[in-house]
This record gives structure tokens, sequence and C-alpha cells, in this order.
């Protein structure tokens, strides 16, 4: 089954998390300060739609080389790979330090934001083993499995600018990149046995494992916007963003076999932001 958080895995990505945190902070405090020098500077706030579009790689390996391995699979490694893609969606907000530049053409922003995530990515991983009947102890068992994420937030950095007919359209294009850190699950639904000696009809056990997870990630892209009235303004932004490997050990050390997972997922997002600043 596959287990609850990996203690090593998290505390390296609280680490990482940190580290990017305070680059970024000290980005975001060199903004600050240019802009009390500029009299169009301040901060703004906004409310966040978003749709992802997600490719999710999930991996399987079930190693059988211990000596105190008890299945009909002893002295071999087993591995299954599945990839689907499919849709998320998002709501949430954003708070940034905007400062406009060479005569107000040009402006660099920092910015945070937070993202409620809904919907759910499904796969199917086939059966990886050498026995007559399916999912037999030791071998990679078929399952169906599913992918969410439940929350994310990041820190990014815009560059943008409003040249000449832009500007008279009260409108920008700008360029963007950043980090993020997003919680994730993953559930996978199998059929499989236990026992050492091969089970037939009856004798398989169904049940559910799931696996909690945190994963870093870097994320670039492109957006626009224009005024729409006073002080509110509308994003339409396009985001590559691609998440760190998430791998995790699950030992049966009564039966000699352990299984390694992992997932990598990559998306692709639209965003439509309305802001006011």
């Amino acid at each position: 089954m596959i287990k609850g958080f990996n203690k090593t895995s998290l505390r390296n990505c609280i680490l990482s998390s940190h580290n990017i945190l305070i680059g970024t902070f000290c980005c975001f405090m060199l903004i600050s300060c240019l802009g009390f020098t500029h009299p169009h500077a301040g901060p703004y706030a906004g409310f966040i739609s978003a749709g992802d579009f997600i490719d999710a790689y999930y991996n399987k390996t079930v190693d059988n080389t211990h000596p105190q391995n008890v299945s009909t699979q002893k002295g071999k490694v087993n591995r299954a790979e599945s990839n689907t893609v499919g849709g998320i969606n998002g709501l949430g907000y954003q708070i940034g330090y905007r400062v406009p530049f060479g005569k107000d053409v040009f402006f660099f922003s920092g910015e945070f934001d937070y993202l409620y995530h809904g919907g759910s990515v499904y796969g199917n991983i086939e059966e990886e083993g050498t026995s007559e009947a399916p999912n037999q102890l030791g071998e990679s068992w078929s399952e169906q499995w599913t992918f969410q994420r439940t929350n994310s937030f990041g820190l990014a950095l815009k560059l943008g600018a409003s040249p000449g007919t832009l500007q008279s359209w009260k409108s920008g294009i700008y360029v963007l990149a950043g980090v993020r850190l997003a919680k994730s699950r993953l559930d996978a639904y199998y059929n499989g046995c236990f026992n050492p000696e091969p089970c037939g009809i009856g004798g398989y056990e169904s049940g559910r494992a799931s696996k909690d997870f945190y994963s870093t990630a870097w994320t670039s892209g492109v957006g626009v916007e224009k005024k729409m009235w006073d002080d509110c303004w509308l994003e339409v932004e396009g985001r590559y963003t691609s998440f760190t490997k998430a791998k995790w050990i699950t030992p049966f050390p009564d039966l000699g076999v352990e299984v390694t997972s992992d997932l990598v997922t990559q998306s692709v997002d639209l965003r439509i932001n309305v802001v006011f600043r």
C-alpha cells in the first residue's frame, strides 16, 4: 500500500521552498524600495480563475530481490508505468507590488498568489509480471488511479510594457517567471494477492492506497492586460509549470517486497485575473 508523508522528501521540499522564499522576498524588497521613488508605483490585489491542463506520469517498481522474499517472483524486479492527461480548475487571489519605469512605458512587479484547486485526472496502470493468474504477490499490479491537486501558492516576477498603440488602448503585455509549491494527492485502487501462494478466485484483496505529498515547481508564462474602468484591470495569462518528482517507498518486510512509486506532473494553465490597482 501507499503510505503517508515521506519525512525526508517533505523535509527537502520545505528546505528548498525556504531558500526560494528568501530569494524571492529579497526581490520583493528591492521592488518596494525602487517603488518608493516613483509616484505611480504601488500595491495591487485581485482574484484568479484558472484552468489547468495536466500531464501526469506515474511509475511503479516492485523489487523482489530481498533474500527474505516469499513470492513466486523472487529475484525479479517488475516495473510498470502510466501516462495520462486531463484538466483541473482553480480559484484564488493575488497580491503584488508594481513599479513603472522608462517614462511609464515599462513595468516590473512582484506577486504572490494562492489557488484552491478542484477536479481530478484519471489513469490506469497495467499489470507487469510472469504469473499465469493476474496480480499475484511480487508483481506490479494493475491499478486505477486518480491525481488531485488540492491547493498551491506561488511567487512570480513580471516584466511588461505598454508601448505606443497599446498605451493608447490602455493595454499592456508582459512575461513572467516564478516558483510554486503545491499539495497534491494520489489515490490508487487495487485488487491483488498478498499470499505467497498464487491466489485463485476469491483470494484477492481489494482496497485503496493514498499518498499526500508536496511538490515545488518552476513556472514561466506570458500575459496581456486591459484597463476596464477606474482602477480595475483584466489580465489573461498563459503559464507552463513543471513540478519536481514525488517519490516514495512502501516496504513489506514480512514478505520481502519493496514497492517504489514516483509521480511527475507538468501543466499548461490559462488564467483570467481581475486586478485592482
